[in-house]
Formats: C-alpha cells, structure tokens, sequence
C-alpha cells in the first residue's frame, strides 16, 4: 500500500537523523537510506523489534488551549529526553487561525526558534499551516526537510534561495505552490544539493528546471511542468539531460505535464515518444493535460512497428492520467497492452468517442479504473478476461452512457463502483429509486461496496 510506504521512507529517514544507521555499513553504490532498509530486513527476518530505554521522543500537545514553546525553559521541561540537542522535529498537521507574516504562532515566533536548532537532522512541516521563516539557512545538518503543506496556505514556508546551503539535504519535499513574488520574482535554485536522492513537487513555474541536470543522485522525483508548447519541451530537453548523465541513479519519475494555448503535442508526437522509450527515464507516474495525437500514432502499430514507433509492451509505467486529450480512436486499444498499469484516468474530454472496448486478457494489472465528463461515450463492452485485477471502478458524468457491460460480473476482485452523475435510465437499470433491485441489478450484485450519487444528474 502507498501508505505504508510512505511510512516506511519516514521510518528510515528518522533513523539516519538520529544516527542510528552507520554510513560504515554501506556497500559500493549503496545509499544510506537503502544501509536503512537492511536494517528494517533484518528486523523483519529476526521477528524482533527493539525498544529504547529511554525517550527517543516527546509528543506535544497542541490542541485547544495549549501553547506551543520551543525555548530554553521548554527544553529544561523536558530534560530526560534522549538528545538535548534537538535532530528530530515533525510539527506535521498544525493548523492554527493564529498565524502571522512575521511567524508568531501561539505566542511564539516559531521561525525563529526552528533556525536556531542548528542540530536538526530531520523537520518536517507536512499538513501545516505555518509560514515563511527566513532562518532556515542556519539548519545546514538538515538531511530531511518536509515543506509540503496544503494548497490552501497563503504563504509557503519558502521565502528564498538559501537551500543551497544545505549541502548535506537528503530528501527534500516542497510545497505543492510557491509564489514567484514570495521567491522575489526568481525561481527557486538547487545547487549546491549534490546529495538529493528525493526531491517532490518539483514545479517549472517556481523551480529553475536548468539546475535539475545538476542533481545526478536523485533516486525518486516527482516533477510538474505547466506553461506553452515550448515551455514543456524546454523541460524535457533537461529532464534528458538527466536521464542520460553517466552518474543518473532516478530509480521512480512522475510527471504531471500542463499546455496551455496551442496543440503542441500534436505536432510532435516524438516528444511524447522520448517519455517513454528512454528507459533511463523511470517514469512510473504520467499525467497529462492536453491534446493528443492518436495514441497508434506514438505507440505500436499492428503490422507496422518501426524505429518511430514504440512497443507498448516494453513500457513499465504504473499509474496514468490523461486530460483534455480529444482522442477520437479508442484509447483502450493501445493501453490495454501496458503489462504493468495499474491506475488508469481518462477524464474531461480525454475521449471523444463513442464506444470503448476493453479486450480479453487486456489490462492484467489493472486494479482501479476512473472514467469521467466523456460527453460522447455510450457503449462500453468489456470481454471476458479482461482487467482480472480490478478492484475499484468510478465512472462520473458520461451523460450518454444508459448501461453498463454485462461482462462487469465476471470482474471477481471488484470491490467498489461508484457512480456519480450518470443517466437516470442507468441507475433505474441497477437500482431503483424506493432501493429495489433494478433489472440489472446482478451485473453488480458481487460487488461489496456500491455508491449511487446524484440520481437526478
């Protein structure tokens, strides 16, 4: 599962904070975070898990009616925790109304305070709401830095250019959007982190793409480019750059890619092609906003494979997400043959077809589904053997869809189908108003978990 994952990544970087993983143990081309994850092996191979006899850590309560102080008295309060010298703080989750430009939160100028710990090792902000602090250049041990906080913050906790001086910064989480007046109108830079091996929400509007050749030790990226035709390819000639540098080690890419203005990508249909044919690429995750040439004419042809074309069956992408692309083929032909996705989207205006045909032994790891604001489609046919994994189905305003396959009761794994905003003529199929069985009802009967949503839509 992502969550557990992700759980996992935290777990392990904590270890290092706290200098519990020994860079001794390292073998030739190992990281220290890998050093972390045979350790964790070897936990789980002994069926132990070791205890601390000490505090390794205190939680602090900040709901209503507490404060939150980091200050030398605050410290004393707590003196029999294992470290006085701070490495560890997770102030993750803090939402507050008390907030200010100038960082006091709860009676505490809290940027202040983070950027005289100078021993931390690992900060994460992640889910909060606190502000910009302009002391983050002193933190210059930070391995583990977690600035991911909500859309919805008005400011982000980057206010400048001083990352370059954490020179040892490991993993590095941004916030998903960062205004380019707080960043004074120049982008955020990234030399000087020669260790980065992760690096999230990297964003082409506020993140200098030129600096990105630099960072070869990157193992895991996530990366969103937005702007015209020529702003996308210019993301793309370093994303290259990257990919093909001798000392390139990115073991997970994904992208979410945004044109705006002009039909780009259907003129160069080659650029789609590098994406997915450059191997050292990684690319996991794929999301794209925009208008498509047809998928046959990027990837493989029947009877007509050659140089300028690719064979799907070598693409190793999990999860993709396609938007805005006006396919007029369908897209299902193509896709099927991708032997490792696992999450497929087409939604608002992905497809302008009619009709969509999942065939056998298509989709072998297909596991979630999502089909949404396809104006056109109204015949949907799923052939027996198709999509054996599939567990959860959302299908969202197809105003011309009036049923759904027969084939759906052969998909045992299935699990959950949602349905929003569809025909009435549907839902009165599977389940009448006063919650009677429709009349093809047992096209879904096996399914554990069914949401109807907004009949009337």
């Amino acid at each position: 599962m992502e969550d557990e994952w992700t759980d996992a990544e935290t777990l392990y970087q904590l270890w290092i904070a706290e200098g519990i993983v020994l860079s001794s143990d390292k073998r030739k081309g190992e990281t220290i975070i890998q050093v972390a994850k045979s350790y964790m092996g070897e936990l789980v191979h002994r069926s132990m898990v070791q205890a601390k006899g000490e505090d390794f850590f205190e939680a602090i309560d900040i709901g209503e009616g507490n404060d939150l102080n980091l200050n030398r008295y605050d410290v004393s309060r707590v003196a029999k925790t294992r470290q006085l010298l701070l490495r560890v703080l997770s102030l993750e989750n803090i939402r507050h109304p008390q907030r200010s430009v100038s960082g006091a939160f709860f009676g505490t100028n809290i940027g202040r305070v983070l950027g005289s710990l100078v021993y931390l090792r690992y900060l994460s902000l992640r889910g909060s709401n606190l502000i910009t602090f302009p002391w983050i250049h002193n933190l210059v041990l930070l391995q583990t830095l977690n600035l991911n906080v909500p859309d919805d913050n008005f400011k982000s906790p980057v206010s400048s250019n001083d990352l370059g001086k954490l020179s040892f910064l490991r993993h590095l989480y941004l916030p998903p959007w960062v205004s380019l007046q707080l960043l004074k109108n120049t982008k955020l830079r990234f030399n000087g982190l020669s260790k980065l091996e992760t690096l999230e929400n990297f964003n082409t509007e506020w993140c200098e793409i030129k600096n990105l050749p630099k960072l070869s030790g990157l193992r895991r990226l996530t990366l969103k480019a937005e702007g015209g035709y020529d702003d996308v390819k210019e993301m793309l000639k370093y994303l290259s750059d990257l990919a093909l540098s001798s000392n390139s080690s990115v073991l997970y890419l994904s992208l979410v890619i945004r044109i705006s203005g002009d039909p780009g990508w259907r003129n160069d249909p080659d650029m789609i092609r590098q994406l997915f044919w450059n191997h050292k690429f990684s690319l996991q995750e794929l999301e794209m906003h925009g208008k498509l040439p047809e998928l046959c004419e990027i990837f493989e042809q029947q009877q007509q494979l050659n140089h300028n074309h690719i064979d799907v069956s070598l693409i190793r992408i999990t999860k993709l997400t396609l938007r805005k692309s006006c396919l007029e083929e369908d897209p299902m032909r193509v896709l099927k043959k991708i032997p490792t996705l696992r999450d497929l989207k087409l939604f608002y205006g992905a497809y302008k077809g009619k009709e969509m045909v999942c065939s056998a032994m298509g989709f072998p790891r297909l596991t979630r589904l999502h089909l949404g604001n396809l104006d056109n489609f109204e015949s949907w046919r799923v052939e027996k053997g198709s999509m054996p994994l599939l567990q959860d189905l959302f299908i969202h305003t197809c105003l011309k869809l009036e049923e759904l396959p027969e084939e759906l009761i052969f998909l045992n794994c299935l699990r959950e189908l949602i349905l929003w905003k569809m025909p009435s003529g549907l839902y009165d199929r599977v389940l009448l108003e006063n919650g009677e069985q429709g009349p093809e009802f047992y096209k879904v009967a096996h399914i554990p978990n069914l949401v109807i949503v907004d009949r009337e839509g």
